[in-house]
């Protein structure tokens, strides 16, 4: 399936989303990582599924809030998506964080890393919960926690993608988190859909 047959398009929170990820899609292909470009910057299929997947369980409100951030970053000529990777190598590679990278980037206040902490704790019993119910999909999502094999855990990336949102979109996502406990069945359910299946359970017994 082409990228053009992937696109939703039938609700306000729809376009707002499709004008995330056309901007997130711009400023991720102009990442420029320490060991070249990565494969997964030419994959504009995968990219739009995951992340669309990920904002349609969250209200267009919180949505637009986002989208504005991007739009100021655009305006101020910042990449948003190279600030999470940034941010995330404080995990990765603390001492090039420390010595290069944190003096450049912008520095979150104390309510606003407040608020990021109990999204990611919600997030993690969420996916903790997930995992217990659908291991094999479980499996092929990024850990709840660090590992020795170096993978990205869930809450190195949110924490690195959650800096870059403004105070008030972290605000806005906090009160979806609170008022939907089920955000990430949500995403999961239309992330197995984009592959072809009809439901979570479907994709768990085919894997």
């Amino acid at each position: 399936m082409e990228i053009k047959d992937l696109i939703q398009n039938k609700t306000s929170n729809d376009k707002v989303i499709n004008k995330i990820i056309d901007i997130e899609w711009t400023m991720f292909d102009n990442v420029k990582g320490i060991d070249g470009r990565a494969f997964c910057q030419d994959d504009a299929r995968t990219f739009y599924i995951m992340r669309y997947s990920n904002f349609c369980a969250r209200s267009e409100r919180t949505n637009r809030s986002y989208l504005a951030d991007l739009q100021e970053a655009d305006r101020e000529e910042r990449n948003l998506l190279m600030e999470k990777y940034a941010y995330m190598m404080e995990y990765s590679d603390p001492a090039y964080y420390y010595d290069v990278l944190e003096p450049k980037l912008p520095r979150a206040n104390a309510e606003k890393m407040g608020n990021i902490q109990k999204i990611i704790d919600m997030e993690r019993k969420q996916n903790e919960a997930f995992a217990r119910e659908y291991p094999k999909l479980a499996s092929r999502m990024r850990p709840v926690k660090d590992n020795e094999n170096g993978e990205t855990s869930l809450s190195t990336y949110s924490l690195g993608e959650y800096k870059t949102y403004s105070g008030e979109t972290i605000a806005l996502l906090l009160g979806d988190m609170l008022a939907d406990h089920d955000m990430l069945i949500k995403q999961q359910t239309v992330t197995v859909r984009f592959y072809g299946y009809e439901s979570i359970e479907a994709a768990e017994q085919d894997i």
